[in-house]
């Protein structure tokens, strides 16, 4: 139950061709106690917006935006300009909060003058049973629980690492930093502008706070394919952070991706730095994944997924680095 004192809080969601998706996110999101959902249709002409505003005329609370221009972060901060609440909630659209989480998040805010960032938990939801081809979930999950348990070991790594998704933060220091990249961040569809904001409220003097209590379930879904394009461009926009913030986190090293690998996968990374190998490496470990999987061994299908992954954040990073002319330590 919400307390009188706490702050009001407005709930802003950018979505992007999630139309199907929508119905389940409004029935997950309304029983909160935001004062307005604002959900930001972003450049994509799906039937969303024609969705939300018929579902608006039945919710005074859900209104809809459109943003013409693609970028998440653009969409977002459109929707915190329209804003009307003391404190942003943003939620990625394919995250669905559990009860109380407006509350929660409110609580952190209230009563304190310290500037703060609050990084709710938003644990993947897994199927029932796993199936071929579903290595994408197992990294993803894996990543992200080794990042929360970061942040609860040492809590200067939140803003310094932060994922988004589930955060909240007060209206006028959400404005104050902005959410558009910073200097340097590549504009549009992209990775790491949530680690790129986080570092700009760090350098502003916020602190970031992060509360396992605060539970959305993340639908992550990524097919193979979509998992290893996204490695890529994870990797070129790792990349940027990096030279964007060199003076709070370093430069880039160039063991950077391959350094977490065990063997023989870290000397596969290795020589796929080579372009002559690169592409030969990947079809190997693509039929590989493919028979593990077929075989149900999907240890070893994740396994291997994961050396794809890292050849294709390192394929991003490096490209983007020769192509800027970026060094890496």
């Amino acid at each position: 139950m919400s307390d009188a004192s706490d702050p009001t809080v407005s709930l802003v969601i950018a979505t992007h061709n999630r139309c199907e998706r929508l119905p389940e996110l409004l029935e997950a999101v309304l029983p909160e106690a935001a004062i307005e959902i604002i959900v930001v249709v972003n450049a994509c002409r799906d039937g969303s917006l024609e969705l939300l505003e018929e579902r608006a005329k039945e919710e005074c609370r859900l209104r809809p935006l459109f943003v013409g221009e693609p970028g998440q972060t653009r969409a977002l901060q459109a929707g915190i300009e329209r804003a009307e609440g003391e404190v942003i909630l943003m939620l990625d659209d394919d995250v669905l909060p559990e009860p109380g989480l407006v509350e929660g998040h409110a609580r952190h805010h209230a009563g304190s003058d310290e500037i703060v960032v609050v990084v709710g938990y938003m644990p993947v939801s897994r199927p029932s049973k796993r199936r071929r081809g579903e290595f994408p979930l197992d990294l993803y999950d894996r990543d992200y629980e080794r990042t929360c348990r970061e942040y609860e070991r040492d809590p200067d790594s939140i803003l310094r690492g932060m994922w988004a998704g589930n955060v909240s933060i007060r209206r006028t220091d959400c404005l104050r930093v902005g959410l558009r990249p910073g200097a340097g961040m590549p504009d549009g569809y992209g990775y790491h502008e949530d680690r790129d904001f986080g570092l700009r409220c760090k350098t502003a003097g916020l602190r970031g706070i992060f509360d396992r209590r605060l539970r959305a379930r993340h639908m992550y879904a990524k097919t193979p394919k979509a998992f290893l394009r996204a490695s890529r461009n994870s990797g070129a926009t790792q990349a940027a952070v990096h030279a964007a913030h060199a003076e709070t986190i370093g430069a880039l090293p160039e063991d950077f991706f391959d350094r977490t690998v065990p063997l023989p996968g870290r000397l596969l990374v290795r020589w796929a730095r080579r372009d002559a190998l690169c592409r030969p490496i990947q079809a190997l470990l693509r039929a590989f994944a493919g028979i593990a999987g077929a075989l149900r061994l999907f240890r070893v299908e994740s396994h291997v997924g994961y050396v794809m992954g890292t050849i294709e954040q390192q394929r991003g990073a490096f490209s983007s680095s020769r192509s800027d002319k970026r060094s890496f330590t």
